[in-house]
């Protein structure tokens, strides 16, 4: 189930992408993106983990460290060597550019 969650987040990281750039009001930084999208499977998951897994620490400890590095990406914004670019062909195409 936690899979579907990411995979959801994943396919719908287009629309995370619009909100975000319409509340900073510019283009995002790439670190704040990624926490983003990190920190939105981790809380994703984090009612599955809850109900399902109440007494594994395990999976604690991985929704813990997925809350935490998302967050710590999105309030340190470290430069990251790649830059994600939208295609101008008129297809949506996703272009990954490591720098």
């Amino acid at each position: 189930m936690a899979v579907l969650v990411v995979i959801n987040v994943a396919l719908a990281r287009f629309a995370i992408f619009d909100v975000v750039r319409w509340a900073v009001e510019g283009r995002p930084s790439e670190s704040l993106l990624l926490g983003l999208l990190l920190l939105t499977a981790a809380l994703g998951c984090a009612p599955l983990v809850r109900l399902l897994f109440p007494g594994a620490g395990g999976a604690q400890r991985v929704l813990v460290v997925g809350v935490t590095g998302g967050l710590l990406l999105v309030l340190l914004r470290p430069p990251l060597p790649i830059q994600v670019c939208y295609g101008g062909d008129g297809v949506g195409g996703l272009y990954v550019v490591v720098v």
